[in-house]
């Protein structure tokens, strides 16, 4: 595979030592989508972290959280409204070609929204999944309110 010039000296470094030729592998990037910590990643920092490695021509897809487990508000507590941080993974869906995956207090019904108006390629779940190990079968029978 080719190699692609970047500017970042991180996404540099990550393309040179990457041999697609021996691994074959999948590329996937998870991010913050802002870190909220004062001082670090913004947003737009992040978007132009994954516009660099969206690039290089390794990474298949972004998957993007709400943000770093430091940060001094709350990120996944059931106190957050459903999706309450999916404009981040929006904005990076703005700024690069491979699919984007966004997670973080997500639900079918918000999902699927999501996914349907082009904000995100795909949703992650992992606690509504746990709470309810029958939730894609009911979501395909129509049956969310079961759940």
């Amino acid at each position: 595979m080719e190699r692609k010039d970047v500017k970042c000296p991180l996404c540099g470094h990550i393309n040179r030592g990457l041999d697609l030729d021996e691994t074959n592998g999948w590329g996937e990037c998870e991010h913050c989508g802002n870190d909220f910590v004062p001082g670090s990643c913004t947003n737009d920092d992040i978007c132009d972290i994954c516009a660099l490695l969206d690039k290089t021509g390794y990474v298949d897809a972004i998957s993007v959280t709400g943000g770093w487990h430091e940060a001094a508000i709350p990120l996944i507590t059931m106190e957050l409204p459903p999706a309450n941080y999916a404009y981040l993974g929006k904005a990076i869906k703005q700024r690069v070609n491979c699919p984007v995956w966004q997670s973080n207090r997500m639900n079918i019904p918000v999902a699927e929204e999501l996914v349907e108006r082009g904000d995100v390629d795909m949703i992650v779940m992992a606690r509504p999944l746990l709470a309810e190990p029958n939730l894609v079968a009911l979501a395909q029978a129509g049956r969310l309110d079961e759940a």
